[in-house]
């Protein structure tokens, strides 16, 4: 998802920091993580989860208050693509400086780099 759009979905319970905390909440419900599953189902490739695994808890959303300072959040921020670009994944990271602001969102940018297909052009 790029450009601000976002589905707000957690894909699996390894993406929040307690399952519990988030129960019967939009975040996870099963019609959103099966929404999910079907964009995901057409062949593209959550790059993140591709680059440091299923259970990495590397979180991109935090609530307002306490929850960044004790990393208690969740994983909603996705980068999707195709298998021959997912290919090229050099490595994925979570870019905190947005959260370092007076007013900071409660989303950090996931952010991909890729390297190029022709290494000499």
């Amino acid at each position: 998802m790029s450009g601000g759009t976002g589905l707000n979905v957690a894909a699996t319970d390894s993406d929040v920091f307690h399952p519990d905390a988030f129960i019967d909440s939009v975040y996870v419900t099963p019609p959103a993580r099966a929404a999910l599953g079907g964009v995901l189902g057409t062949g593209l490739i959550d790059v993140d989860v591709a680059r440091w695994g299923p259970r990495a808890r590397r979180f991109t959303w935090w609530d307002l208050g306490r929850g960044y300072g004790n990393n208690l959040g969740m994983r909603l921020n996705m980068i999707a693509t195709d298998p021959i670009l997912a290919g090229r994944l050099d490595t994925t990271w979570i870019d905190h400086v947005g959260r370092s602001g007076d007013r900071p969102s409660d989303h950090a940018a996931l952010v991909a780099d890729f390297r190029r297909s022709d290494p000499h052009g």
